[in-house]
This record gives C-alpha cells, sequence and structure tokens, in this order.
C-alpha cells in the first residue's frame, strides 16, 4: 500500500489544468473507416456488425452503458475475432484503438480501457497503434487504479517501442502510487533521456522528490536533477 491521499487521478496523470485538453476532440474517426471499406468495394456484415457495436457504445456512453451489457459486447468482439478476415482484421483493431483515443479525449477512461483491450486481440501493422493499445491502456489503469495491472501492460509497450517515453512516465506512475519510489523515479528519468527533457516528465520526477524528500539524498537523483539545472530544464 502506499501513502499517498486520496486524489483526483487526472491531476495526477496530467500535473496540472485539464480544460485545454479537452478543447480540441478529434475529428469522428468511424467515417474514415466506412470511406476505406467502400473504397475498396466490399463492406462484410462484420465490419458493419464492428461499427455498429461501437455506435452503440457510444450511446450508451451518453446513457452510462445502461442497455448495454459488458457481455453482449465481450460476445460481439468475440465472435468477430472469429469471423474478420486477416486483411479486415487490421483494420478493426486501428479502429478499435482510434475508439478508445476518442473515449480518452472525453474522459470516458472505462470505456478506453475497454476498448484498447480488445484491440489487444486484434493483429495491427501500424506501428504505433500496435504501441498506443498497450501504452494508452497503461494510462488508462493508472487513473483507474489498477497499477499491478497498468505496469504489466506497459511492460508489453516498451517491448514495442523500447525507447517511447510515454510508457516510462507511465510506468512511473503506476510505482510511485504503489510506494515503490525508487523504480519511480528511475523510470522519470528514463522518460526525460527518452523524450528530451518533455516537461511533464520532468514535473513528475520533480513532484516525486517533493512527496519523498529521501530522495534528495540519492546520489543518482541529486546528479540527475543538478544535470537537469545545468542544462536549464528546471
Amino acid at each position: 500500500m502506499n501513502n499517498l491521499p486520496e486524489i483526483d487521478m487526472e491531476e495526477e496523470l496530467f500535473i496540472g489544468p485539464t480544460e485545454h485538453l479537452r478543447a480540441d476532440i478529434p475529428p469522428e474517426p468511424r467515417e474514415h473507416y466506412v470511406e476505406v471499406l467502400k473504397s475498396a468495394g466490399r463492406i462484410s456484415d462484420v465490419m458493419t456488425a464492428l461499427l455498429a457495436l461501437t455506435g452503440l457504445s457510444r450511446a450508451e456512453r451518453a446513457l452510462k452503458r445502461e442497455r448495454l451489457t459488458r457481455e453482449l459486447a465481450e460476445q460481439f468482439i468475440g465472435d468477430m475475432r472469429l469471423l474478420i478476415s486477416t486483411k479486415y482484421e487490421n483494420l478493426a483493431g486501428g479502429h478499435l484503438v482510434a475508439e478508445g483515443a476518442y473515449c480518452e479525449s472525453v474522459g470516458d477512461y472505462v470505456g478506453a480501457a475497454w476498448l484498447y483491450r480488445a484491440a489487444i486481440d486484434f493483429k495491427i501493422e501500424d506501428r504505433k497503434a500496435a504501441y498506443y493499445r498497450f501504452n494508452n491502456l497503461g494510462f488508462c489503469l493508472n487513473y483507474l487504479r489498477c497499477f499491478k495491472e497498468a505496469l504489466e501492460v506497459l511492460e508489453k509497450a516498451m517491448e514495442k517501442e523500447p525507447k517511447a517515453y510515454n510508457a516510462f512516465k507511465n510506468a512511473g506512475v503506476a510505482y510511485e502510487h504503489m510506494g515503490k519510489t525508487d523504480l519511480a523515479a528511475k523510470a522519470y528519468m528514463d522518460a526525460i533521456n527518452y523524450s528530451a527533457g518533455e516537461s511533464r516528465c520532468i514535473k513528475h520526477l520533480l513532484r516525486l522528490v517533493a512527496r519523498n524528500p529521501g530522495l534528495k539524498q540519492d546520489k543518482i537523483v541529486v546528479s540527475y536533477l543538478t544535470s537537469l539545472r545545468e542544462h536549464g530544464k528546471i
């Protein structure tokens, strides 16, 4: 158990006001995928079902998913996983990632986590999408305080992109809330290195040190902070 108080996890993850993050909601992704299918000259019943499913998911977000049960949704995904051809599997997985990103943009982290989990079962050719389904799922799980599970999927994200800073930053959050301060500090420092000094990563490290004064005696952390200061990062 960690000693951190009950706090706003959105504030915890973003470190600062979040209003600006909601200002630009991504364009509707579904239209793009429908057009891709039309241009290919075929819209399968399975893909139509997939699009209908995600449409219902969005409607249910507005209605707090009062009518669509998770059991039914999981059955849809299971059926589609068996029926979608290799050609459409990549498209389906990419669509689920896009829908997950939309959920995040409007603050529906439960819905986003569900969609990213579903995307894991699909083969996705796009390297970034294949990475972000794991990284973003880890972020959402942190928000939901499922820190141990978050670390498990973030490790998979790191396997996909060993130097992508987001996964290390998110891992730092998970370690911090699990009370593993030393590992959190290392993860934040790795995130800073891989991001060439991204400001939010630095803020996470500084906040960790402020919360855990003992780190001010850690030679590695002190040396790292000194280097950041010398380079004008803090």
